[in-house]
């Protein structure tokens, strides 16, 4: 294999690592919010901003949030995952 190959490799799998703690994390915020706040089937999702704050903010250890539009959040969480992209 090629120092290229496998850097691309590393790369992928450090992604793939990230993407599967973050769903593994979602889940059991998901999970505990439902707990507070009854079904999912039952949250307003009608305001980006107001749905975070309400079902998932206090489960998660939230750094910073900064509202760009009305409809998008930029979440910056204390492990370092944010959703700037």
């Amino acid at each position: 294999m090629t120092i290229p190959t496998l850097i691309s490799s590393y790369k992928k799998k450090v992604v793939e690592v990230k993407l599967n703690k973050f769903n593994s994390m979602m889940q059991q915020v998901i999970q505990l919010s439902q707990v507070d706040n009854g079904s999912i089937d039952s949250w307003d999702t009608t305001d980006t901003e107001a749905f975070f704050s309400k079902y998932l903010k206090n489960y998660l250890k939230v750094l910073k949030t900064e509202k760009r539009s009305t409809n998008d959040l930029s979440i910056d969480l204390a492990d370092g995952t944010n959703s700037k992209g």
